[in-house]
């Protein structure tokens, strides 16, 4: 696998291709399977993308339906299929394949995990829910799937239905305990699920500051739905500006009806009368989505960015075991100066920015905070008694998050 990301890295992707097709397809003579599934189904999403970076997204499409065709229908290639359909043919298209597959494997967790990624409305999210609710009547529920079912009812906003789902897994991640609690609602500022543009602002009172929060390709930042994410900021009044692209590639790419060139996003919100009022701005980012609000916070100048578990570069670390651009973006970043997708390397001079940054005992994440631990503005806080990735939902569970936006909003130079 490794050796495939670094064919592509070196613009040798049809030699990468080949051995991919390779490892997707292994079986010996016997009808035995040489290549555990675990390691056979990795190949396989590497291929699709691989495909799709360098023939485009019909042939991805087309080599997947070959793939089906030759090894059998499964929930996890309908949902792949799902979500290509989605970048070819749009939402509409995507929400009926969807409803299609849920038909044919009811709870299955690739397909509802569709439902984090596609922005679908409202109506449609809780339609789909209270069918797949129906589904689950009289079943024993796995704990995997019984979490995403629940995760599914709370984007939708069957706050009982989640809370109900929720008993009995709260140990599964600190998200589900923020469901259960009374004090923890879904903002009423925001008029429904994540609309198909890439930014959303929603105006308040306190318009001397502003919040700019930036997502990855999923519609919820660790675990939490962004409604909900918003009570927080809806309780201090402040003005946000909800960010994601969804093209997966960081904004690397440029953003809709602002160009094609990295700089675009900077410029769309540049433009945006929140930002341009506020005296004071905060930049936050989760994981994948921490690397644009790094870059985002320095080109804007902003007072301060908070990240959780960020990405410094999407060049391959030692520590991350894989090249991030490519396994996670939905495309390769071919032509552009490497420079350009590692903050270490473009960190700006005398940038008054104070970005802090907090991480948990991974040792991957803890390497990519540690690329620019030495940059001016930059705090790093450790935090040991955190051993997983996502770590936001623990920071709202324990007030963690509260005090950090109410010394923003006191003016404090440090946040933690």
């Amino acid at each position: 696998m490794i050796y495939c990301q670094w064919l592509a890295r070196e613009g040798k992707a049809a030699q990468a291709i080949s051995i991919l097709e390779g490892l997707a397809d292994a079986a010996d003579a016997s009808g035995t399977d040489p290549v555990p599934m675990q390691v056979r189904s990795r190949a396989q999403h590497m291929l699709l993308a691989f495909t799709r970076a360098e023939r485009g997204l019909p042939a991805a499409l087309a080599e997947l339906d070959a793939r089906i065709r030759q090894t059998g229908e499964t929930p996890l290639a309908i949902a792949r299929r799902i979500r290509l359909l989605w970048r070819l043919g749009g939402v509409d298209a995507a929400e009926a394949a969807l409803r299609e597959a849920l038909e044919k494997y009811p709870l299955s967790i690739p397909l509802l995990d569709l439902t984090d990624f596609i922005p679908l409305t409202d109506e449609a999210l809780q339609d789909l829910a209270r069918g797949q609710l129906r589904r689950a009547e009289g079943r024993t529920l796995t704990p995997g799937v019984q979490f995403h079912l629940f995760r599914l009812c709370w984007i939708a906003g069957l706050q009982s239905d989640a809370a109900a789902l929720a008993k009995g897994i709260e140990s599964l991640n600190p998200a589900v305990r923020i469901c259960l609690d009374p004090a923890r609602r879904a903002s009423s500022r925001l008029p429904g699920h994540w609309p198909a543009e890439p930014f959303e602002t929603v105006p308040d009172q306190n318009t001397d500051l502003a919040v700019v929060v930036v997502s990855y390709i999923r519609s919820l930042m660790a675990n939490i739905p962004r409604k909900v994410l918003d009570s927080w900021f809806a309780a201090r009044k402040l003005p946000t500006v909800y960010c994601r692209d969804f093209t997966n590639q960081f904004f690397m790419r440029g953003v809709a009806d602002w160009g094609d060139s990295p700089t675009a996003a900077e410029l769309a919100l540049q433009s945006n009368p929140v930002v341009q009022r506020a005296k004071r701005l905060l930049v936050i980012g989760v994981s994948g989505s921490g690397f644009p609000a790094i870059k985002l916070a320095n080109a804007l100048q902003a007072d301060h960015c908070i990240t959780f578990s960020p990405k410094t570069t999407l060049l391959p670390l030692v520590e991350d075991f894989e090249d991030f651009s490519l396994t996670h973006g939905e495309l390769r970043f071919g032509g552009l100066d490497e420079a350009a997708l590692d903050l270490a390397a473009q960190w700006p001079r005398n940038t008054r920015v104070r970005t802090e940054i907090f991480v948990g005992s991974p040792r991957g994440d803890r390497a990519h905070a540690e690329r620019i631990a030495d940059r001016e503005g930059v705090v790093v806080h450790e935090l040991a008694d955190m051993p997983g990735h996502e770590i936001l939902s623990s920071f709202a569970l324990d007030g963690s998050l509260d005090t950090l936006l109410d010394r923003f909003v006191q003016g404090e130079r440090d946040l933690w």
